[in-house]
């Protein structure tokens, strides 16, 4: 059963239910993401996406719903057979109007200074680069990082 809370003259309102997107075209590398983020993150909905397409249409289903909150996204740096690169997809989420959702670009490609600055990442406080190989820890460590940073930045208010 859903919690609900109080809502305007006795309305009850459903909070909204968090999800992950968490978008990689390698199997072995989705089936350990897909198992352990619901340790990384407890309460959220995990969806595992073979490609960008898939994880942008997972995206808008996502946030279409009121009842629904996008918790974060996990993206593989390329992602064959659309070779959508990560920073490409992370461009065209935040040009979805969706800068309150924390990115993690996962990848063992080269990134440069310059190709981080032409995608805003270079200076949004809600994007990380890890470079494959990826600890445990360390993801886990960005994931707590990143939802503390949107809990922190939710309180102040958005800056866009």
């Amino acid at each position: 059963m859903e919690d609900t809370v109080p809502g305007p003259e006795g309305a009850e309102i459903v909070p909204p239910q968090g999800n992950i997107v968490l978008a990689d075209d390698e199997e072995l590398i989705l089936t350990l993401l897909s198992k352990l983020f619901p340790r990384f993150a407890p309460g959220k909905t995990v969806h595992a996406l073979k490609d960008a397409e898939s994880a942008m249409t997972a995206i808008d289903l996502i946030t279409a719903d009121l009842k629904q909150e996008l918790s974060l996204i996990v993206s593989d740096g390329s992602m064959p057979p659309s070779n959508i690169h990560g920073l490409k997809f992370y461009q065209q989420v935040r040009e979805k109007g969706l800068s309150e959702v924390p990115f993690i670009l996962q990848t063992g490609d080269h990134v440069t200074k310059d190709e981080l600055d032409e995608s805003g990442a270079s200076t949004d406080p809600l994007f990380k680069l890890l470079q494959k190989p990826v600890s445990l820890s360390a993801l886990k460590e960005t994931v707590n990082a990143l939802l503390a940073v949107r809990a922190e930045i939710e309180k102040t208010g958005w800056q866009d």
